[in-house]
């Protein structure tokens, strides 16, 4: 019987693969089973059993993924979206968990909202005053509702856009007068001809 930590090549032990793979003797962290498991640079492959890989998942009990500082990929529980915004995970124990989404908020409503000692609702936006959508120092946000968040440029694209619509309209409307005041003098033309 091998001993554990041992290893051994596939080709010594009788494995079917890649006959080079380094393989060691080692106890399952479920059950305690011991079985031979690919060590290639000497580190296991697999800690569980195939049994116990399946029961509990590849990452723990119910297969649950690790998330929060147990993940491999935390990064303080920080991120920014690809529009630029800054996120922060939330756990859900905490008060602002509500306004999350998947566990995460932006950080700008975080900081207003804890301003303001509530939860944010959701048609409140918080508008960034100087326009940088990294800087969340409270002096740079302001509380508006959806109504008001709208940029000068936006406003002055619209207010054009209005106005070539109306140009249009009245030019629309000044053919369809004039078309009205054709058909009703050949009506009238037609009426008194016929008689």
């Amino acid at each position: 019987m091998p001993q554990l930590g041992e290893i051994k090549r596939a080709k010594e032990i009788g494995l079917p693969g890649n006959q080079s793979v380094p393989h060691m003797w080692a106890a399952c962290i479920v059950c305690g089973k011991e079985r031979w498991v690919q060590a290639p640079g000497g580190k296991l492959r697999h800690r569980k059993c195939l049994a116990c890989g399946c029961k509990t998942g590849r990452y723990g009990v119910g297969g649950e993924h690790p998330t929060g500082e147990n993940s491999s990929n935390w990064k303080g529980g920080l991120s920014k979206t690809t529009d630029g915004y800054i996120t922060v995970r939330l756990e859900p124990d905490d008060f602002f968990y509500l306004m999350t989404c998947d566990g995460y908020i932006r950080e700008h409503r975080l900081v207003m909202a804890k301003h303001l000692n509530r939860c944010l609702l959701s048609w409140e936006i918080v508008h960034h005053r100087n326009g940088d959508k990294t800087d969340n120092s409270l002096e740079n946000l302001k509380l508006l509702t959806r109504v008001y968040h709208i940029p000068d440029i936006q406003i002055k694209a619209l207010v054009k856009r209005q106005q070539r619509e109306i140009q249009d309209l009245q030019g629309r409307v000044t053919i369809l007068e004039a078309e009205n005041i054709l058909l009703r003098t050949s009506e009238f033309s037609d009426k008194f001809s016929l008689e």
